[in-house]
């Protein structure tokens, strides 16, 4: 699901794939208010940047992970993370992704949609712009060019870059899942 889908998608599980153009704490977990183990992290897509919201175990899971991610030299790891709620702030409006205990997360996955949205990492990096400022957080109305939400060619093209599958392919279970674009990003992933 891209960045700029997200409103659209408020209040359902989706699936994200993204780079960490920050985070805070920087490395591990930290306590904040009732949570003995917090972290929110800023993800970034070619198309913007979305808050990740995580708590409890999942927050130490994910935490981990990333520290070992740049310990071993990745500045930006990409994540793939499963099962992640939309939520919208009630005074901006502006989508946020809580990450839920039944959240599972791919941190520097060897899949093509991982290793696009690297090598474009890599290319603003280089262009001299810097991959963490592009974009704007959160993302507007998304839709497919049909009307239906996420059933478009731009659904067509991320579920391509996230799973690595052809457009045939995905096309295919895009049409099995009534057009419901994380459900076929599930089905894609999982088969």
């Amino acid at each position: 699901m891209p960045t700029d889908a997200l409103r659209a998608h408020a209040g359902s599980v989706v699936n994200f794939l993204g780079f960490v153009a920050s985070r805070d704490p920087p490395r591990g977990t930290k306590a904040f208010k009732t949570q003995p183990h917090f972290m929110a992290a800023t993800l970034g897509d070619e198309r913007g940047r979305v808050r990740l919201i995580a708590t409890g175990a999942t927050a130490q899971r994910l935490s981990q992970q990333l520290d070992g991610a740049c310990d071993a030299g990745h500045d930006a790891p990409v994540v793939v993370l499963k099962a992640v709620r939309v939520v919208c702030r009630q005074d901006t409006g502006q989508p946020f992704l809580q990450a839920l205990t039944r959240t599972v997360q791919f941190v520097n996955p060897n899949v093509k949609a991982a290793h696009h949205l690297r090598a474009w990492v890599r290319s603003q990096a280089s262009a001299g712009g810097g991959a963490e400022g592009k974009g704007r957080e959160g993302g507007g109305g998304g839709g497919g060019d049909d009307g239906r939400p996420g059933a478009g060619a731009d659904d067509v093209e991320a579920l391509k870059r996230l799973t690595g599958k052809d457009g045939e392919r995905v096309r295919h279970v895009l049409k099995e899942s009534n057009g419901d674009p994380n459900r076929a990003a599930n089905l894609l992933l999982d088969g």
